[in-house]
């Protein structure tokens, strides 16, 4: 059975049947268990304060998820920094830099870097130490810590959860079972949740998933975002507009951690998907994918092959196109409660009385 995105997620969600399927997933469940219990043991030493957050003598705003894959966090993490430095806050955004070769940023770093070139990027494992290296070597007024939830050790003033509508809970166990990093009882560690992709479900879905949220977490102040789309660009940078491929049949290929949001942008788009080829997340593309892609196209009788900024930050620059690549670029917008979290950002920036790190918006119960 070939280990792909897709045969993955039809193993996880149940999907797909049969005794080989099923015999995984209770491997998988057994699995599961030890690693629940050291998250819940980890998580907690820290809520007793028998292992204690480090403070880093800036403000730290936390970006994270539940889940493994794409929530739509990096898309969040722009659109938080946009908003600091429009309030003229030295900024800087921490990665972990995960899926990045020896040497080199990771996707996601790449991508803050185009869009972000004048906001410092600090990569690296040990997000204190990090932190402490922002500080110092940028005098930064705001750390945002892209994908930290569960990194505990470094402090933060608030913490910010993207919850992707589409695939909310990670099938509803922790890994490997499931996509879950922890108990999605955890929200209750946060500030804010955010509904990511929210205008890709029903309004149904989208109150059941929001009741939950609040059952969850009835503190939690809950926002809802949705991709909003820039332009196409082709891989010389020219800007295309939106319509350029409307009703014309194309072939599109990502590696993302939640391909589906991307399906669900080219309907959007009005474009006709002849094909979409999924690769795993953080792919490396090589030739041999290039070339599939590019034959997938021809077969289709494909006009135009789309593709999303992360995945084009990896391709490499001397492949011999056939056809024209362009490439999706989107910002995330908030649809609701855009004000109330705009409060919650200005309490923070103003509130530089209290010890850097320390958690001035309310006591968060302990999970």
């Amino acid at each position: 059975m070939p280990c792909s995105v897709s045969t993955i997620h039809g193993i996880l969600s149940g999907a797909r049947k049969g005794f080989l399927p099923g015999l995984l997933r209770l491997g998988l469940l057994a699995l599961s268990v030890p690693y629940r219990l050291v998250v819940a043991l980890r998580n907690a030493l820290y809520d007793r304060k028998l292992l204690a957050a480090r403070s880093i003598g800036a403000k730290v705003i936390c970006v994270g998820n539940l889940t493994t894959g794409g929530t739509g966090k990096t898309p969040f993490v722009e659109y938080l920094a946009r908003y600091l430095l429009s309030r003229s806050k030295k900024v800087v955004i921490l990665r972990r830099g995960y899926g990045g070769r020896p040497g080199e940023p990771d996707d996601e770093t790449r991508l803050l870097g185009e869009n972000l070139p004048d906001v410092p990027r600090v990569t690296g494992a040990d997000r204190v130490a990090c932190g402490l290296a922002a500080c110092e070597k940028y005098a930064a007024d705001v750390v945002v810590m892209d994908d930290g939830f569960q990194h505990r050790r470094l402090a933060r003033d608030l913490d910010v959860v993207t919850i992707d509508a589409t695939l909310p809970f990670g099938y509803g166990y922790v890994l490997p079972r499931g996509l879950l990093r922890e108990s999605p009882a955890a929200l209750r560690r946060a500030h804010i949740a955010v509904i990511t992709r929210s205008k890709l479900v029903k309004p149904d879905e989208l109150s059941r998933l929001e009741g939950r949220i609040q059952a969850l977490a009835p503190e939690v102040l809950i926002l809802h975002a949705a991709e909003e789309l820039l332009s196409l660009q082709d891989l010389r940078g020219n800007i295309r507009p939106l319509k350029a491929v409307s009703g014309h049949p194309v072939v599109a290929f990502s590696g993302l951690g939640n391909p589906e949001g991307f399906r669900g942008t080219l309907a959007a788009l009005s474009a006709h998907p002849a094909a979409f080829l999924v690769f795993d997340d953080h792919h490396r593309y090589t030739p041999e994918d290039l070339e599939a892609v590019d034959a997938a196209a021809d077969a289709q009788n494909a006009e135009f092959i789309l593709t999303t900024q992360k995945d084009r930050v990896k391709l490499p620059a001397d492949f011999p196109w056939r056809h024209e690549v362009l490439v999706l670029r989107i910002a995330t917008r908030i649809t609701r409660g855009e004000e109330a979290f705009h409060r919650l950002i200005e309490k923070i920036l103003a509130d530089v009385a209290k010890p850097p790190g320390g958690n001035s918006l309310r006591q968060r119960p302990s999970s």
